[in-house]
């Protein structure tokens, strides 16, 4: 019996006697992909020699796997999974988003953007006062293009007017995926203007002509 303490990334693996690259010494799996985890390999059995066959790890982590040469037997008499990584960020994470359009004080300038501040856990807000025209949001201030990313309205032409935003739904793309799909002030004023990252929600508040 050999015992094999230790980690296991997900791939393959063989067996053998020596540090040789010999193909005659290498003990493998009963099968090809014998899939092999924390209760060990679906099937149990060693070969030497004969096909390309390897035990496929399914589950990463530390490993006590014992080693029976005599029963060709494998057992995992312990194990400890690998910790779930991190979810990558997406672009509902951002740390800054800009206001765009005709209705904003930026116009279509991109370098004008008008900046929200993050008051809380994905949320922005902004006190600003509008045209009546259209807008949309950006992550960052880089120029105009079809693949330039936004936060767009749930549909074209969504109203802002006295008494909010007619749907209050943000929507995530490009140009060239999604659409133009812009905001339309119909009512000049003072607004508080509140984006929910988290939730997807946008929110409308008139303050004053």
């Amino acid at each position: 019996q050999f015992t094999y303490e230790g980690h296991l990334n997900l791939g393959e693996f063989k067996l053998s006697f020596d540090k040789s690259d010999g193909w005659n010494n290498l003990i493998q799996a009963p099968v090809a992909d014998c899939e092999f985890n924390h209760d060990g390999p679906a099937k149990q059995g060693m070969v030497v020699g004969g096909d390309d066959n390897k035990w496929k790890v399914t589950e990463a982590g530390t490993y006590t796997i014992v080693f029976d040469l005599t029963k060709h037997e494998i057992k995992v008499t312990k194990f400890v999974a690998d910790a779930p990584a991190p979810a990558a960020p997406t672009p509902w994470d951002t740390e800054s988003v800009y206001m765009i359009g005709s209705a904003t004080p930026a116009g279509w300038v991109t370098d004008n953007g008008v900046a929200f501040t993050k008051s809380g856990d994905h949320i922005f807000s902004v006190e600003v006062q509008l045209a009546e025209g259209e807008m949309k949001f950006m992550l960052d201030k880089s120029g105009f293009s079809a693949d330039k990313p936004y936060f767009f309205a749930p549909e074209e032409n969504t109203v802002i007017n006295e008494t909010g935003v007619a749907k209050d739904a943000l929507a995530y793309g490009t140009e060239s995926s999604y659409g133009d799909k812009k905001w339309k002030v119909t009512k000049a004023g003072k607004y508080k203007l509140t984006l929910d990252l988290k939730n997807k929600k946008f929110k409308a508040e008139y303050i004053s002509a």
